[in-house]
Formats: C-alpha cells, structure tokens, sequence
C-alpha cells in the first residue's frame, strides 16, 4: 500500500521517492535504508537482525536506487544492493553480502544469475560454438 513506506518512515527507516513497498516485514526499521524507485515485492523480509550463538547481531540494510527484491526473499543484515540491482523471488540476500550496481542474483543462498549459452561463430570459423554462461551484469558481453 502507498501507505507503507511513510509508517516505515515514522518508524526509522529511510525511504526514498516512488518506492514500492509490498511488505510489512521490515524487523527493524531504523537499520534499513531504501532508494528511490525501488521495488520491495510481496512478503520481502527485510531482516537486521539473526540470533547466533545465543547473542543478538544486527546490521544495516541498504538496498539502492532502482533495486528489485522479488516476492518472499530474504534480505539479511549488513546487506549492500547497490543501485539497479535484483535479487530474484523466494531468494535469500546472506549476511554480509554486496550486490554491485546492476548484477542480479537468485537461490538459496543468492548466487548471480546468467545469460542463457549462446552459439557464436569464431572469427574465421564456418561452424558456430556454444559459448559458456556468462554472468549478467552492467560489463557482460551482448548476446549476438
């Protein structure tokens, strides 16, 4: 509802402009930061916090402009999405995990998703080759 990102607001949390937010799953507000045009799709936890060995650790959580966090994933804490970044439906971010700008990830845990193999001629050559998966991100090569 557009009327959850103000009450995460109220509660601590920064918010950018346009966010859409799907989720009333943000376990501690004031440790996450949201930017502008993100998406939080449904049933996204927004997790700052894990007991480990009965001590409570938390950490920020920030998730840049123009991000994507698929339905039901998870997003533990001191997580960095970096602008333009996606983290596929019913995926779970690590603790301590850095997205860069523009890559996307998917799975249990998060692990890049890439480009379908692809045939591609060898200069000279007459016979075409499958060419391995190549990561996608904002530096892959364009499929041809």
């Amino acid at each position: 509802t557009p009327l959850l990102p103000m009450w995460f607001h109220l509660l601590g949390a920064r918010i950018g402009s346009r966010v859409y937010m799907a989720t009333p799953h943000l376990t501690e507000p004031d440790l996450v930061a949201i930017g502008d045009d993100a998406c939080i799709n449904d049933d996204v936890t927004v997790q700052g916090h894990l007991f480990e060995d009965r001590i409570m650790k938390m950490g920020t959580i920030t998730i840049g402009r123009r991000c994507t966090v698929g339905t039901r994933a998870v997003v533990l804490y001191t997580t960095n999405m970096a602008d333009g970044s996606y983290l596929a439906p019913m995926s779970l971010m690590m603790k301590g995990e850095e997205f860069e700008r523009g890559e996307r990830f998917g799975g249990i845990p998060a692990k890049p998703i890439l480009f379908p193999t692809h045939r591609m001629r060898p200069q000279g050559s007459t016979s075409s080759v499958l060419m391995p998966y190549t990561p996608l991100t904002s530096h892959a090569v364009s499929v041809q």
